[in-house]
């Protein structure tokens, strides 16, 4: 049987193709990276892979996705609060290395395409999958952190959440005394949460307000005092911020707590 050479093969060839493929460029990769983890830049460097012919490496492209981003996940609840610079850093050097690969991995084939009048693919299709990754992986995130969170309870849906370097036994001494001011309790019913941190400039005690209340000269004489006797009772006279947060935990007034015989002082009268 004479073969002609000159004749296309009868199967496609693979890892090959007849014509530089629509891509998504290296910048769109990135993009989707940024929006929706590195699960989403793995999906669109997937999808140009397949593309070009490369189906064998799908697989392992979305395995390194899901492990990347469940990588950064487990830093992200490990790390205390206070560190959002480090975790600012880490999803940047993710979304400059996934570019990075992008490009290496795309660069010819997206310039071949370009001489060839062949244009990307579009941009709109990365907000579209991060959309579609960020919708599970922030019920996730939601349930594993509050699987997570570190609290004690008071009575009836009264707690305290504690973070940071702060310990549970700093935040049992802190809710006991609360107790004692009749804050939680059976004499003070209905559900209430404080936050505790620490840190290496002292404590930090949040207690959730009613919108505007912050403003409130008697709301704050009140939370004065509440927090100079917790600073004195509970935590041995260390140093002790009370902040009033808005229903989204947001500070709204910073309180310093007073110490020694300034606590009776302030407690003048309450």
């Amino acid at each position: 049987m004479q073969v002609n050479p000159y004749l296309a093969p009868a199967q496609p060839v693979p890892g090959y193709y007849a014509a530089p493929p629509r891509l998504f460029t290296a910048n769109i990769i990135a993009l989707a990276a940024f929006l929706g983890s590195a699960l989403g830049g793995a999906i669109l460097y997937a999808y140009n892979l397949r593309r070009m012919g490369a189906g064998a490496q799908v697989p392992i492209a979305l395995a390194a996705g899901v492990v990347t981003t469940a990588a950064i996940f487990a830093i992200a609840f490990a790390l205390p609060e206070s560190a959002t610079s480090l975790m600012t850093g880490v999803n940047l050097g993710m979304v400059f290395a996934v570019r990075a690969l992008a490009q290496r991995r795309f660069g010819a084939v997206l310039s071949e395409a370009q001489a060839h009048g062949v244009k990307p693919r579009s941009a709109w299709w990365a907000g579209l999958v991060a959309l579609v990754v960020l919708i599970p992986l922030a019920v996730f995130a939601f349930v594993g952190a509050a699987a997570l969170q570190n609290k004690v309870a008071f009575g009836e849906e009264q707690e305290i959440l504690w973070e940071g370097d702060a310990t549970e036994a700093e935040a049992r001494k802190v809710g006991e005394d609360l107790t004692k001011q009749e804050f939680f309790g059976p004499k003070n019913p209905g559900p209430k949460t404080v936050t505790l941190a620490k840190d290496k400039k002292g404590f930090t005690l949040g207690f959730f307000v009613q919108e505007g209340s912050w403003n409130k000269a008697e709301v704050t004489a009140a939370f004065t005092c509440i927090g100079g006797r917790v600073r004195q009772r509970a935590l041995g006279n260390a140093g002790l911020t009370v902040t009033l947060l808005d229903s989204w935990g947001t500070v709204k007034k910073e309180i310093p707590a007073p110490g020694g015989a300034e606590v009776e002082k302030a407690c003048g009268g309450l």
